[in-house]
């Protein structure tokens, strides 16, 4: 049994917005065509049905409420060719919230046909109108997907981005930038452009104030880095990140199990090396003692100083400096 006319559709969810633009006088008539016709299904007479929503077509301007109500008759009825026809010619005489509920059946009438080609125009279309528009763009990458259009469905997820990041949505731009990583990283297989768009997700997620998924997408940036073949210095500074933020959701052990399995140096090996700031030690082998080994702690001997001894004489200066410190020694020692 075919579903009654008043069950709302994807496309009446922005009716009653839309519906208050449209004249008390228009909206009378739809209703009565759509009661008519409504009397007409349960009778039996579907081509009957939407031969009264034709009519009505021609009496009042295209408008949201009886766009729907067609569209949902028109695959009832098999009569989605004319249906079509229809509301492509009603986009015109639509304005404002009302032209965009005509696109969106127009949208519904073509997928639900086969028409892909022709719902992503219309999709794109309603996009180019309506930035935010969250269901067109979902529909659109999901029919995008469909069709392993890669690269479309790149520069749609990028453009979602931006547009939830011009609103204010971190966390709706964090989303579409990992749905962005996931593409690179699962169907193109780039790893180094899928780790920037993690760590881009990883941003605006700690941005949002979310730090439990900033902190798994930092995590996953970090794989993805190392999987990617990223020097050195740029693993060691994506550690760095991901360990501020596993230490405020207190989850710094799982950095360093993720560093061990991936075979890079934790963070008490990382210790070990030491940075730039530490302090100075003399490279050179000390005197009687192995390069290898470097066991004899004994002092440095270096030749006696001529000046040793002479009031006013300047300090030694270290010891791969010079033998001893001539009065414009190269390490800038001052005289006492």
């Amino acid at each position: 049994m075919p579903a009654p006319l008043d069950t709302p559709s994807p496309t009446q969810s922005a009716m009653p917005a839309a519906e208050a633009e449209v004249p008390v006088h228009a909206r009378l008539l739809v209703d009565m065509h759509r009661a008519i016709a409504r009397r007409l299904v349960q009778e039996g007479h579907r081509a009957r049905a939407f031969t009264e929503l034709v009519r009505a077509t021609r009496e009042v301007p295209m408008n949201a409420a009886l766009a729907s109500t067609l569209t949902r008759f028109a695959l009832e009825a098999g009569t989605t060719g004319p249906a079509a026809t229809l509301l492509a010619q009603g986009v015109d005489e639509a304005e404002g919230a009302e032209r965009r509920v005509v696109l969106r059946a127009l949208a519904r009438l073509y997928r639900r046909t086969g028409a892909e080609g022709k719902a992503r125009e219309v999709l794109v279309q309603i996009l180019a109108e309506h930035p935010f528009d969250r269901r067109a763009r979902r529909v659109l990458n999901v029919l995008l997907e469909r069709d392993r259009r890669w690269e479309e469905l790149d520069a749609s997820l990028e453009k979602e981005t931006r547009a939830h990041l011009k609103g204010g949505a971190l966390k709706r731009a964090s989303r579409a930038a990992l749905a962005r990583a996931r593409l690179w990283a699962e169907r193109h297989r780039d790893f180094g452009r899928a780790a920037l768009r993690y760590g881009q997700a990883a941003q605006y997620a700690e941005e949002a104030g979310d730090l439990d998924s900033a902190f798994l997408l930092r995590m996953v940036w970090l794989r993805t880095l190392h999987r990617s073949g990223a020097n050195p210095m740029v693993l060691r500074d994506a550690t760095v990140l991901t360990r501020g933020v596993a230490s405020r959701v207190g989850r710094s052990e799982r950095v360093d199990l993720l560093l061990h399995e991936l075979g890079m140096p934790t963070e008490r090996t990382m210790d070990l090396d030491g940075d730039e700031d530490d302090e100075l030690v003399d490279p050179t082998p000390r005197s009687g003692e192995s390069i290898e080994t470097g066991a004899n702690p004994m002092p440095p001997q270096r030749p006696p100083s001529p000046l040793s001894g002479v009031r006013g004489a300047p300090r030694p200066c270290w010891p791969w400096c010079c033998p001893w410190a001539p009065p414009a020694c190269i390490t800038g020692w001052a005289t006492p």
